[in-house]
């Protein structure tokens, strides 16, 4: 997706309306806001994204209690235990770490509630878990509504965003041209990066299967909304052999087959070019969107769980009539999310009337709590024929 946008900007085509699912609502987020693709390239590249796949905040974090019960039994989170039996997490990952990387991509765009309102008027697409049906989301939290638009069903815990859980758009609609119909656009220019079926020897394994199967859901809404291109629309659709939805490491390389399919393109593509100052407006305007919170006026805690607010709040060294400290306040929540309470701590920006921002911190319980059982396995070998091993469970 990046790489198509870098074509696009040699060749001086202005984008009046971005739609974007899963990775793509990332990628389509951060150009409607503003940012300029060099930047994304940069932000890409230089980003941490094992640990989007990590909730754990490290041993740092954490209150010596919990290193300890991390050393002894660290098959975690635990398996939670109430009265109506025993219960898991809505996803391998609940996506602590993930949502501080979305709030410091798009960070520019913090206050912007309606998405009319960025740079380029933009739409992330999601799936209803419970009904299977598509989600346009226009406005909230920029950061949660990506968030939901590419929380991978199994592998990230759903979101809660108006009363919906939410997972992937691509299961519901991967390529919404749909959409972009709906919100008037008359020129399509789609990348679809859907993965290629497996071949019959490549299907071997239980993930494997599953993948295969999540491909067909996929390449099926797919192909329906390819039916919806006219002649005057471009499709893109880069060679990824051999890459997969797990390869953001090799984000130069990705890049690189973006721009080198969109440049295959490039005789389309040049039609839609505009003058040069016809240009330089278009980048003037989306230059003009970028803001600052300035002074943090209040700060509300959004708590959904047993504990008291201010027993967070106290916790939290951010104060009122004082500019945002994002490495200090990120410090903090993985403070209280290393206690061990929580699912996910988060936090936005919410604007108000006058020059300053409102800061809500976003609290939620663990779903498969409050009990937690957890499991632990020693071993110890001193290679004489003496071996010892201690099981290890822990009720919580």
């Amino acid at each position: 997706h990046v790489g198509v946008l870098r074509v696009l900007e040699e060749l001086k085509v202005p984008v009046d309306i971005v739609v974007g699912t899963s990775a793509g609502s990332a990628v389509g987020a951060l150009y409607a806001s503003g940012m300029e693709v060099r930047e994304i390239e940069e932000r890409f590249i230089e980003m941490d994204w094992v640990s989007s796949f990590r909730d754990d905040p490290g041993r740092a974090y954490k209150p010596v209690r919990r290193k300890r019960q991390g050393w002894r039994y660290p098959v975690s989170p635990g398996i939670g235990v109430r009265l109506d039996g025993l219960h898991l997490g809505g996803g391998i990952i609940a996506g602590q770490n993930l949502g501080f990387i979305l709030n410091e991509l798009t960070r520019d765009a913090a206050l912007v509630e309606d998405f009319d309102e960025l740079a380029i008027p933009f739409r992330a697409i999601a799936t209803d878990l419970e009904t299977g049906e598509e989600v346009v989301i226009g406005s909230g939290n920029l950061s949660e509504a990506i968030r939901a638009s590419m929380s991978i069903p199994g592998v990230y815990a759903p979101v809660t965003l108006d009363g919906r859980l939410l997972v992937d758009g691509g299961v519901a609609n991967n390529l919404p041209v749909n959409v972009a119909h709906e919100l008037g656009a008359d020129i399509v220019i789609a990348v679809d990066i859907t993965d290629p079926l497996l071949e019959r020897e490549d299907i071997r394994e239980a993930f494997s299967v599953v993948g295969q199967l999540t491909t067909m859901m996929t390449r099926q809404n797919t192909e329906r909304q390819l039916k919806l291109l006219g002649d005057q629309d471009i499709l893109v659709r880069p060679d990824l052999k051999g890459l997969s939805s797990a390869d953001f490491h090799e984000a130069p390389a990705l890049f690189e087959l973006g721009a080198s399919s969109a440049r295959g393109h490039a005789g389309e593509l040049r039609h839609l070019s505009v003058s040069d100052d016809e240009w330089d407006r278009f980048r003037n305007r989306l230059k003009a969107h970028s803001s600052s919170p300035g002074v943090i006026t209040d700060i509300r805690i959004d708590d959904r769980s047993r504990l008291a607010g201010d027993f967070l709040r106290e916790r939290i060294r951010q104060q009122t009539g004082e500019p945002l400290d994002v490495h200090a306040l990120e410090e903090d929540l993985k403070r209280i999310y290393g206690l061990g309470y929580y699912e996910t701590v988060s936090y936005s920006l919410v604007p108000t009337d006058g020059p300053g921002t409102d800061l809500v911190i976003r609290v939620r319980e663990k779903s498969w709590g409050p009990n937690y059982l957890s499991f632990g396995l020693n071993y110890e070998d001193n290679f004489e024929n003496d071996t010892r091993f201690n099981v290890a469970t822990s009720l919580r």
